[in-house]
């Protein structure tokens, strides 16, 4: 039942590249980073997206593309001044993305916050699943999580009243998880370990 690829579509800072790596780390499995294979010699790219999907299909795992929209070509007929290049990349992906003999082996989890940027035989290839804004009664939970991961020494009760004043500001603000991150590192590093006060003030 495990699809080949997934397409993790939301905006910006909403964790998508978060839940790529956390189900790699949660799955035990190997993880690879696909990036761009274009070179600038004759045969360089069409030879490094063959080894690319040669490795990913012998080794398994997860490959994770970050931004594909953004790193790979992923809808025929657009720019062709490279020999081709592009072509056979997104050639090799849509043979590789319907090959069934894969399936259990390896997953591809790509993110993107433009969807429409692929084509509709790419974009048929993926489990899309939309990755949405928490809602502002998880935001207590995702400010204490996210004050872990800059500071992993620090004791937060998401109950806590002045945690519950922070989400709700951050929430009205609009802040993303990147945001909050951002935030929250300020203040560690002016002010010291976090605190709910030190949150608030975040």
């Amino acid at each position: 039942n495990m699809p080949l690829s997934i397409l993790l579509a939301g905006g910006p800072g909403f964790g998508k590249t978060d839940l790529a790596i956390l189900t790699a780390r949660d799955g035990k499995a190997a993880a690879y980073q696909l990036l761009s294979p274009k070179g600038g010699i004759v045969g360089e790219t069409e030879r490094k997206v063959r080894l690319q999907w040669t490795a990913l299909n012998e080794l398994g795992g997860i490959a994770f593309a970050d931004e594909i929209t953004e790193a790979l070509p992923l809808e025929r007929g657009g720019f062709d001044g490279d020999s081709g290049a592009s072509r056979a990349v997104t050639a090799t992906l849509l043979t590789e993305l319907s090959n069934e003999a894969a399936r259990g082996r390896r997953l591809l989890i790509a993110t993107t916050n433009c969807p429409w940027r692929m084509g509709a035989a790419m974009r048929s290839r993926f489990t899309v699943i939309p990755v949405l804004r928490p809602l502002e009664r998880d935001f207590p939970a995702v400010v204490v999580s996210t004050a872990r991961r800059v500071d992993p020494e620090v004791q937060l009760d998401e109950n806590h009243s002045l945690v519950q004043e922070a989400a709700s500001v951050f929430f009205a603000k609009g802040a993303n998880p990147r945001q909050i991150r951002g935030q929250l590192g300020n203040v560690q590093l002016l002010h010291g370990s976090l605190t709910p006060e030190r949150v608030l003030l975040a």
